[in-house]
């Protein structure tokens, strides 16, 4: 067999000596001999791909080609232990794409919107890649909200609708992601039919924290009973025993809500409380701020105990996240709603909707009856409906299935 110098195997391929070198090293040269410090390489060696270049250029595109097959890298195992977000980003650094992806969702779920959405700046919306496409769509619809921007919502929206798709697998994807972007506004219409009845089988195991979440969220949505969050709460486990740190979050914050709604204060008190516990060492405000109109003032009032900087941070982002989610319910769903009530008023009026007397609402909020009282009168006051059952049509956390 004939054998050529590194040198050589530079001028026949047009690349440089050092890039041989790291060829050789890495094990990529079939055939190849190392005599002391000098190498021989078979003559008829071709140049091996860069598999950066292949994975783009291949004729059977994969879908998945970030480090976790799921598009939310931050739901995923890949993050475990509260307080190591910064070392986790750190360690993508070999993926620059995957690295500045979960950079992002971090720094959204810090509440910094505007830095979420500089970031997204730097990634291609590249077809190519499904996964990052379709994280790409979803984040900046979240950021839409947040910004009270229905152009942009409706803009990336509809790039995932419009999302290529070669087999049934990958459109069981794309919908997945689109039920969960309108799951953000509580909008439970346009989820999977099979997501819908618990089979989470077309997903890839890495998307399952995120996909317990949303059905968790699913769930507690269309099932309008003491009984949900029970029903649901094993899930959590799941997450908690392989570590999705940030959708065993989500789905306490959410969890706490239907516990409080229903009269269950000590279990409410419990879930929010372990949801402050993993999400502050890396102050992940979003998952709070989320749920902060529907914990009335249970939220501030345990992170109050916990951490008062938090509080003002979940408190400014929360009037953020609901101001947007009211404007694109405006929009999209033809709704009149307000977001002028206090989140008191708000609370109040909610329950009063549900049927709950005064005196039951003051039970659960820990007020008096003529407190209530004065809450209802300023929500029926404010919105311009006529009485406490016309409240629903005004409220901006509640929109649920029509």
């Amino acid at each position: 067999m004939h054998y050529i110098s590194t040198k050589e195997a530079a001028e026949k391929w047009g690349v440089s000596a050092r890039n041989v070198q790291r060829l050789l090293m890495q094990g990529r040269l079939a055939g190849a001999k190392k005599y002391g410090n000098y190498w021989m390489i078979p003559a008829d060696s071709e140049k091996p791909q860069d598999p950066r270049r292949a994975r783009k250029r291949a004729a059977t595109r994969p879908f998945y080609t970030l480090p976790r097959q799921c598009p939310l890298l931050i739901m995923t195992t890949l993050y475990t232990v509260p307080g190591s977000a910064d070392a986790v980003t750190e360690s993508l650094a070999y993926d620059a794409e995957a690295q500045t992806l979960f950079r992002m969702e971090l720094t959204f779920l810090r509440g910094d919107i505007d830095g979420a959405s500089a970031l997204l700046d730097t990634l291609p919306l590249d077809a190519a890649r499904p996964d990052l496409f379709s994280a790409i769509a979803f984040w900046r619809c979240m950021c839409a909200l947040h910004r009270s921007d229905v152009q942009a919502w409706l803009f990336y929206k509809q790039k995932l609708q419009q999302m290529t798709c070669r087999t049934e697998w990958e459109a069981a994807q794309r919908d997945f992601w689109l039920g969960s972007t309108d799951l953000a506004l509580y909008d439970v219409n346009s989820l999977p039919d099979w997501f819908c009845a618990g089979d989470f089988d077309p997903l890839p195991k890495d998307a399952y924290p995120t996909a317990r979440f949303s059905y968790i969220k699913y769930a507690i949505l269309t099932n309008q009973n003491a009984q949900a969050a029970l029903l649901v709460k094993p899930l959590l486990s799941e997450c908690r025993a392989e570590g999705a740190l940030v959708a065993e979050i989500y789905g306490r914050a959410i969890i706490a809500t239907s516990f409080l709604e229903y009269g269950d204060m000590p279990a409410a008190i419990k879930e929010i409380d372990r949801a402050i516990e993993l999400a502050l060492p890396d102050r992940l405000y979003a998952p709070l701020a989320d749920y902060r109109d529907n914990l009335g003032t249970l939220l501030d009032e345990r992170l109050a105990l916990t951490d008062k900087e938090a509080l003002k941070a979940v408190k400014a982002l929360s009037k953020q996240v609901s101001v947007g989610w009211a404007a694109l319910n405006r929009e999209l769903r033809g709704l009149i709603n307000t977001t002028n009530l206090t989140q008191q008023e708000h609370h109040a009026a909610k329950l009063a909707v549900k049927g709950l007397t005064n005196a039951e609402i003051a039970e659960r909020m820990h007020v008096s009856v003529n407190t209530i009282k004065r809450y209802i009168s300023e929500a029926i006051s404010k919105t311009g409906a006529r009485d406490r059952s016309e409240l629903v049509k005004y409220l901006a956390m509640e929109f649920l299935v029509e």
